[in-house]
């Protein structure tokens, strides 16, 4: 089925995109003995997966998954083909650029690296002079370049580094840390038997382990349910598609536990052993009957009653999917403790087929080595943000932050304000919601810097561009991926850097010596890092280049309690147990125990807004590279027929989005394949920077109508408690 489908979708490429992704092997054997092939590892997702690329003459010819790697069975998605395309676009910024005209204008000239260097040095200096080291913000979305910003920033003295993970995954992690003490927690999906997926689109958004492992379970007969307001490729190859009312999931989630406490469906001997709190969770969801669910969700009260009796009796190997992107309602955060509960009742934690808690290096007595550097300085700011902090978002982790609250320091000063940014591949404008907003902090900044490969529509509006080569043209540092085995997979360069770019290891250490922080980048070039993470393995990067990836001898699949349900699991909350009820929320005044809060309600004349990813994009990062952009180059509004008739509109109209004040423009794709009082589209367009030649301008940018929510528990965005009207344009 695999094989059917990666040849389907070849297949469907236009001819010249076709040969792009997989070039004839009659090519290759037109040119003997030029080929060699290089093991690295992708970086067109967060997946990370290992891969071949297969180099000729100094070019990229075709990039593959490496066949070693079980977990993907040697498969790459569209997005891994892809890197080629990446990589010969001429619309990448292969130079440094300084800009000369006005903010968002997109007017640069071409720089050398030095006049760069000392432009970005001169006036952090400047600022750190007047406002301290903390009005210096940096953004990122972590990465295996991550070492290098995060040194500079500490090395600079600034507590305020962000991530984006409060625009997608931070509910859900938050969750995790207080019920389990680490968001550090995996699925094994191949041997799942039941699971229910609460919107977890899989075979869209595409994470080649975790699809291929449910493609796996589901053709030995496991079961798939799957909630979803739209019709989406994982509704398609689930054996049950469910349609809640957006929003709802929480109560059909509160409802499968009052069903599985009341019919003593649960473990009571992994419950009584491994979790603190039944009593409390039991009391909490007594009145949260099929019944009321059904008001709620939509959804019957005899189809819920039946999934909560079908996941009590696959236990152990029934799994509630705690998901990804969770920047979604306002109850999202009790969603996914909810969701955990639900696991906890089924018992599946580190059995096959059920959750397992990652495994890394350090359990097996070894880390991986680092460059040497001094002590940081000591920071004596608090954060803009409040991450952290007590009676602020005490639960928000500080590697990661509130990205949203650049723009709220630059402009109110609260609690003082942000003067400077460097924003690492990552897009502001693009990944948080008032996009207006941001625009007006970047033009009160006094120093906007992006480092990226594109000009982003945050670089459209930066004073200085500095252009990272891609992944295929640079050596990282050696990556650690925690599974049942630790594993550790090393990047290597396969062809040169194209125009003047460079990679981050080098960009961030000449930039430090330009602003007197040399000291804390002391290592010669990426060869003496990656040597030195090795060390402590006896490992060369030679021999662990031969495979691309490597298991320490010792690390074998681990499931602590396979052989005996007894066994102790240490977790890191305060009760060391899975707290099914938590009294440190209560101490932070935030409800300790599963609760249920509706999501409003859409005034009269509008619907309620969803958004989602798809399999050919990564977020907001691939809309412009070439062969993806042929794929699928802008997005539609999918609304169902019956209010799209009331409205007048037919389908591929355009249509005019509003809410607020606010519109954005785009086509209407009439379905039935959407909840009545629901539009949807896919994340990612709405571009404005005039250097993404091929998306600027398309599509509908969601992100220009919401404005910014925060969840006070978890400091996660809330990206979908936003109602729109929707016109015939």
């Amino acid at each position: 089925m695999q094989v059917a489908a990666a040849g389907t979708a070849v297949a469907a490429l236009p001819v010249g995109v076709r040969e792009l992704a997989h070039p004839p092997a009659a090519e290759a054997a037109q040119s003997p003995g030029t080929d060699k092939v290089v093991t690295s590892v992708c970086e067109m997702c967060t997946v990370r997966c290992p891969i071949l690329v297969r180099v000729r003459d100094g070019k990229v010819v075709r990039i593959q998954g490496n066949p070693r790697e079980k977990s993907t069975q040697g498969a790459i998605c569209a997005r891994g083909n892809a890197g080629v395309s990446l990589l010969e676009d001429p619309d990448r910024v292969r130079t440094p650029l300084i800009r000369v005209g006005k903010r968002g204008e997109g007017t640069f000239r071409k720089a050398t690296w030095e006049e760069a260097y000392r432009y970005i040095a001169d006036r952090l200096n400047v600022i750190r002079g007047s406002y301290g080291p903390e009005a210096l913000g940096v953004g990122r979305r972590p990465s295996a370049g991550d070492a290098f910003l995060l040194t500079f920033a500490k090395a600079f003295g600034t507590p305020n580094i962000f991530s984006h993970e409060s625009s997608c995954p931070l509910g859900r992690n938050v969750a995790m840390e207080v019920t389990l003490g680490t968001s550090g927690v995996a699925i094994d999906y191949p041997k799942v038997d039941y699971l229910v997926s609460f919107g977890r689109n899989h075979m869209e958004t595409l994470a080649v382990p975790q699809a291929q492992g449910i493609v796996v379970g589901l053709s030995r007969g496991a079961r798939l349910v799957y909630l979803d307001p739209r019709r989406s490729p994982t509704s398609t190859a689930a054996t049950t598609w469910l349609q809640p009312l957006p929003g709802t999931d929480l109560a059909f989630a509160l409802a499968m536990l009052q069903v599985m406490i009341a019919e003593n469906l649960y473990d009571q001997a992994f419950v009584k052993r491994y979790t603190m709190g039944f009593e409390q969770l039991a009391a909490a969801v007594l009145t949260y009957t099929p019944e009321w669910a059904a008001t709620e969700t939509g959804i019957p009260a005899g189809t819920i009653r039946q999934v909560a009796r079908d996941f009590g009796t696959a236990r152990p190997r029934s799994v509630a999917d705690f998901g990804w992107f969770t920047s979604t309602y306002l109850n999202d955060f009790q969603l996914r403790r909810a969701i955990l509960a639900l696991n906890a009742l089924a018992g599946n934690l580190e059995v096959p087929g059920g959750m397992f808690l990652l495994k890394g290096l350090k359990g097996f007595g070894t880390e991986l080595g680092d460059w040497k550097k001094p002590a940081f300085p000591a920071v004596k700011a608090e954060r803009v943000d409040g991450a952290g902090v007590a009676g602020r978002f005490p639960l928000v982790p500080v590697k990661d932050g509130l990205c949203q609250a650049l723009p709220e320091s630059v402009l109110t000063g609260r609690p003082y304000p942000l003067k400077a940014y460097i924003a690492h591949r990552f897009d502001p404008l693009a990944a948080i919601p008032d996009q207006p907003r941001t625009i007006e902090a970047f033009k009160k900044l006094d120093l906007l810097v992006s480092v990226d490969v594109y000009m982003s529509d945050t670089g459209a509006y930066a004073d200085v561009i500095l252009p990272e080569c891609t992944y295929l043209e640079r050596t990282d540092p050696v990556m650690e991926a925690s599974g049942l085995a630790p594993k550790i997979r090393y990047r290597q360069q396969a062809v040169p850097p194209q125009g003047n770019t460079r990679p981050s290891w080098q960009i961030y250490k000449e930039l430090a010596e330009a602003t007197g922080l040399g000291e804390y980048f002391a290592y010669r070039d990426i060869d003496e890092i990656v040597t030195a993470q090795l060390a402590p393995f006896g490992l060369t990067a030679a021999k662990l280049a031969e495979s691309g990836q490597w298991t320490p001898p010792t690390a074998k699949p681990t499931y602590l309690r396979k052989t005996d349900p007894t066994a102790p699991v240490k977790l890191k909350t305060a009760s060391g147990k899975i707290e099914l009820y938590s009294a440190e929320l209560a101490k932070m005044g935030f409800e300790p125990a599963l609760a249920y809060t509706a999501p409003p309600a859409p005034p009269e004349g509008t619907f309620r807004m969803i958004q989602g990813k798809c399999a050919v994009h990564t977020n907001s990062a691939t809309q412009n590279i070439p062969v993806l952009h042929e794929l699928r180059p802008s997005n539609e509004l999918w609304i169902h027929p019956v209010p799209a008739g009331r409205l007048g509109i037919k389908d591929g109209d355009s249509v005019i989005v509003r809410t607020a004040g606010r519109e954005q423009r785009g086509l209407a794709k009439v379905t039935r394949d959407i909840l009545e009082g629901t539009v949807f589209t896919y994340h990612g367009w709405g571009r404005t920077s005039p250097g993404l030649t091929r998306v600027k301008g398309k599509g509908i940018g969601f992100n220009a109508l919401m404005p910014v929510i925060t969840d006070p528990v978890s400091g996660s965005l809330v990206m979908r408690e936003t109602f729109v009207e929707v016109v015939k344009s």
